[in-house]
């Protein structure tokens, strides 16, 4: 945004419309995790869920 003074990071995912985007980068996969905790015995899967909605404030 040009001419206006930047306030911190939280500009560089601001849109303009009152939302806000995240960095695809922000998660790691848990996949590997999932695994990890498999393999040594700390966790089983059960099932995979996804979400129905997300809230942001």
């Amino acid at each position: 945004m040009l001419g206006r003074p930047r306030r911190g990071p939280e500009d560089d995912a601001h849109r303009g419309d009152g939302h806000y985007e995240e960095h695809p980068d922000a998660y790691k996969p848990v996949e590997p995790v999932i695994e990890a905790l498999e393999l040594h015995g700390a966790a089983r899967r059960l099932c995979a869920l996804r979400p129905l909605l997300t809230v942001k404030r």
